[in-house]
């Protein structure tokens, strides 16, 4: 009688992908520049915006009874307050990323997934919370003509592009 033992050794696959680690990046938030990279640079830090037209005016569209003629306010300077949600989501959350990372290292080294795949668990969890944090924003508060022209009083939510523009990439 004869006994055939196999043996499946995918240590070597595990250690190329433990070593594939180092050789990833995640990138989270908004990845994409133009309009909407500006309008979350001007949330993000803030912004004073002072008129450069000829006019010396800035031109801010009204809906209602807001004191503009033919539903247009003239002012020659508008200030947005920071409303962080990027620094500050990173700042509240690394913690529970970095344990969220160990969890996922020992999946790599368990074989459970790819080092790829572990970066992109990453990117999704740390997407998800810096749009979870967009949500939850109340403060500093809009302005009663912001919130009479958008609806709503949500200070980093008007459209959801905003929102819906965090992304990640693993690089």
């Amino acid at each position: 009688m004869s006994v055939v033992i196999k043996d499946d050794n995918h240590i070597p696959e595990i250690i190329m992908q433990l070593e594939h680690l180092k050789d990833y990046h995640v990138r989270v938030g908004i990845l994409g520049g133009g309009e909407i990279g500006m309008i979350a640079g001007v949330q993000e830090f803030g912004a004073h915006i002072v008129a450069k037209n000829p006019s010396g005016y800035l031109w801010i569209p009204t809906k209602g009874e807001n004191g503009g003629k033919d539903g247009v306010l003239k002012l020659r300077e508008v200030t947005i307050p920071e409303r962080s949600f990027i620094r500050s989501t990173f700042a509240e959350k690394q913690g529970e990323w970095n344990t969220f990372a160990e969890k996922l290292i020992f999946e790599v080294a368990n074989g459970s997934i790819g080092a790829r795949m572990a970066y992109q668990r990453l990117g999704e969890r740390m997407a998800r919370d810096i749009r979870n944090k967009i949500k939850s924003t109340h403060s500093p508060a809009n302005a009663p003509l912001t919130i009479n022209n958008k609806g709503s009083s949500s200070p980093l939510i008007d459209t959801g592009r905003l929102r819906q523009s965090v992304t990640y990439e693993v690089i």
